[in-house]
């Protein structure tokens, strides 16, 4: 950890000038989080194999079905409120007794709301999704699940616990990994034991976190100011998950519909390493920096800084563009220089275009309507584009739909940012 902290604490002396309290504590909570986040992703990752390896292709397929709809369904039980409630917490630190006693029912009342009316519907609705009853049912349980996990995740992160936060990714991956293997080995192979295994280590990790939101919780919930406050702030919020997932998955979609599913495969092998680095890493940074920039007063200073990193991009793209190479030889896949030259500039792009979205998100209600507004308009102006390019150029048109949907709404959002920062203390 030390060595990291002085690699980070080099590298901003270097381009930066001397770092103040702040910019060390940022840099230090980013070393801790970093590092849970990349043990956990290993113990992931060995999840994900094991499970793919012992069911076989039909059941671990069904898992992959179950996760992916609690990937949907989280969203209305979570109504957008855990990112308020990291804004808040993080802002405005003497109200965290009102927040959390705010946020937290407020989060159970969505969650019992929206678990009781997709279990009624279920049979109704499963068709729609091409699932069984049972798989949709096991979708709604571990949504649940992951629910109660990113409510105390998250409110150690607007607490700046990052320690903890980093610790329940590690538990929770550890656990996942530990109990289906034993449960493996016990009773056998079975996919509602990888499921269970999920759930329970949803829950096993949350016991890092309830001490403390024990501690600050109240006797009187759910304060009629702070509910207005989050729901303003959640609602915006969660157009940007939906947004965002429509950006992400629909260039996929698209590529099936006018093409094939060999085509998805290609793209999907060329994206994966570029796709999957760039996500994490900006996950990392994004779980340090949206509350540190929440509660800083100096949000000009920030994006200049923020402004400052992009010169290191070129850097960036050389590095994927070898990692993009490796990976292609490893699937086995004839090289193609037009694809191995795009999809990391593609990542390039995604790169600011995030970065100024949570920063927009951490000025406040103001902040997050840009967000939304940005990443909606990326969505739309992806789907538009890849409907047109994609019969005409296929796969690289789909590449260049995705660059031009982050890199149009990035520049508006920029000149955006400016105005808002302009009148800071008038709307925060």
């Amino acid at each position: 950890m030390n060595f990291v902290m002085v690699l980070f604490l080099w590298f901003y002396r270097k381009f930066f000038g001397e770092p103040n309290e702040r910019v060390e504590r940022f840099i230090k909570n980013l070393g801790y989080f970093a590092i849970g986040f990349i043990i956990a992703k290993v113990f992931s990752l060995g999840f994900q194999i094991y499970a793919g390896r012992v069911l076989g292709p039909a059941l671990y397929g069904d898992l992959s079905l179950i996760i992916a709809l609690s990937g949907l369904f989280f969203i209305p039980m979570l109504f957008g409120i855990d990112t308020a409630m990291v804004k808040y917490l993080s802002s405005e630190r003497r109200e965290k007794k009102r927040i959390i006693s705010t946020g937290i029912p407020m989060i159970a009342i969505f969650t019992i709301l929206s678990f009781v009316v997709l279990w009624l519907l279920g049979d109704f609705i499963a068709p729609f999704f091409s699932v069984s009853s049972e798989i949709f049912f096991l979708g709604i349980a571990l949504a649940l699940g992951y629910t109660i996990w990113i409510t105390f995740k998250d409110t150690s992160q607007g607490l700046l616990q990052i320690k903890k936060n980093a610790l329940m990714e590690i538990i929770w991956a550890f656990s996942s990994f530990a109990i289906m293997f034993v449960a493996f080995l016990l009773y056998g192979a079975g996919m509602f034991y990888a499921f269970l295994a999920l759930f329970i280590a949803y829950i096993i990790s949350c016991f890092v976190m309830l001490p403390e939101i024990i501690r600050n919780m109240r006797k009187k919930y759910i304060e009629s100011l702070w509910a207005k406050r989050l729901l303003r702030y959640g609602v915006f919020s969660i157009l940007v998950m939906v947004s965002a997932a429509v950006l992400i998955n629909m260039d996929k979609i698209f590529i099936k519909i006018f093409l094939d599913s060999e085509a998805v495969g290609i793209y999907k092998a060329y994206s994966l390493m570029t796709t999957m680095v760039t996500l994490s890493l900006l996950t990392i940074f994004a779980t340090v920096f949206f509350p540190e920039s929440s509660m800083n007063e100096n949000k000009r200073g920030i994006l200049k800084k923020l402004w400052k990193t992009f010169k290191f991009l070129p850097i960036y793209y050389f590095g994927m563009l070898a990692v993009q190479y490796v990976v292609i030889l490893l699937y086995g896949y004839p090289i193609n220089f037009v694809y191995l030259l795009i999809f990391p500039l593609a990542a390039c792009v995604m790169v600011p275009f995030t970065m100024h979205n949570w920063f927009a998100a951490s000025i406040g209600q103001s902040g997050i309507k840009l967000s939304s507004y940005a990443i909606l308009s990326a969505a739309i102006i992806n789907i538009s584009l890849n409907i047109y390019l994609i019969p005409m150029f296929g796969i690289t048109g789909a590449v260049t739909s995705t660059i031009i949907a982050y890199f149009v709404p990035n520049i508006a959002l920029m000149h955006k940012l400016n105005n808002v920062l302009k009148t800071l203390p008038s709307i925060v």
